[in-house]
């Protein structure tokens, strides 16, 4: 018995909606094909003109250096048996601790603003290099203008970067100059090792001057008990009573303890001098700068291919968005 053909189930209105939507999208982007030809081809060109030769241009300098634990007293020679104030020693405990300090000097209000200055003062020879003026930071109030260079600065052209625990990190500054930001670096790190020295040695500065003090206070008593026992010893020189040979012997006791007290104190101020020369406090100091900073030759920003595709991709997108609701509107029933 033959039975009559059934009808397919019918196609759901979705799918019909959803595959004229598609063809009709494609129809749309189709006809509109030459203007988002040259509206792509007139965005990327105006991107790439503005970039390459209008907008300001930046160049970033970057220096390395090395932290490491700063100098203990056993480490100066003669210093291991005084009484001093001993810190932690170990190594990675001192390398977190003085690279965090260094990020805290770097990125200070007082460092950026020395810096600032000593390039503007032209101190050391070079051309004098005024940073709020590369940056277009002109205010009346000397205050407010110092608060928003030192924003900028910190906020948008500094960065630091560390490699995990091991001491060795770099410095980088962007400005406009690329030897200004060359020196820029440079400038700051040798404020920030003159703070580390400042730091570190303060104590044995303050130690070598009470030292030098106290030392002037020894030999004057030293020469004043010397002359008592001259003249005791000139007056009494046949008299052999019981109470002048006991001040004599109290006073030739009282002189060796005096002397070998000043030569003590003189091996420990030679020492403390030794300690506290230029020299050595730039070698004790735990920041050390491996590579200084040199004027870069190419620009770091803006990067004119990356900003030219940034405006392509923002303008396809936007133009195809435009596409969907326009297709949408002409697949709309009347």
């Amino acid at each position: 018995m033959n039975q009559p053909p059934q009808t397919p189930p019918p196609i759901p209105r979705a799918e019909v909606q959803s595959a004229v939507t598609l063809v009709d999208f494609f129809h749309v982007w189709y006809r509109y094909r030459v203007a988002f030809s040259v509206g792509l081809l007139l965005i990327s060109l105006v991107t790439f003109v503005w970039t390459k030769f209008f907008k300001v241009k930046y160049y970033r300098a970057e220096c390395t250096f090395i932290i490491g634990r700063q100098f203990t007293p056993e480490s100066m020679l003669g210093l291991s048996e005084m009484e001093v104030f001993q810190e932690n020693q170990n190594q990675q405990f001192q390398t977190v601790k003085n690279s965090l300090l260094a990020e805290q000097y770097l990125l200070s209000d007082g460092v950026i603003l020395e810096t600032v200055q000593q390039l503007k003062s032209s101190g050391d020879g070079l051309p004098a290099i005024d940073v709020a003026g590369l940056l277009k930071i002109r205010q009346s109030d000397p205050k407010v203008g110092d608060a928003l260079l030192v924003r900028t600065i910190r906020r948008d052209l500094l960065r630091i970067s560390q490699l995990q625990t091991s001491g060795i990190s770099s410095f980088s500054a962007e400005l406009p100059d690329a030897r200004a930001a060359a020196r820029y670096v440079n400038v700051a790190m040798g404020i920030v090792q003159q703070r580390f020295i400042d730091e570190v040695f303060q104590y044995w500065d303050h130690a070598l001057a009470s030292y030098e003090t106290e030392h002037e206070k020894d030999i004057e008593l030293y020469e004043k008990m010397t002359a008592q026992l001259k003249d005791l010893n000139e007056k009494y020189y046949y008299d052999k009573i019981e109470t002048v040979e006991h001040a004599r012997k109290l006073l030739e006791r009282r002189l060796n303890f005096s002397a070998n007290h000043i030569a003590e104190r003189e091996a420990k101020i030679k020492n403390l001098r030794q300690a506290t020369r230029e020299e050595t406090k730039r070698a004790s100091q735990p920041l050390k700068v491996v590579r200084e900073a040199v004027a870069p030759l190419k620009k770091s920003r803006p990067k004119t291919i990356l900003s030219t595709l940034m405006a392509a991709a923002s303008f396809t997108f936007i133009f195809l968005i435009g596409l969907v609701f326009a297709a949408a509107f002409q697949t709309r029933p009347s």
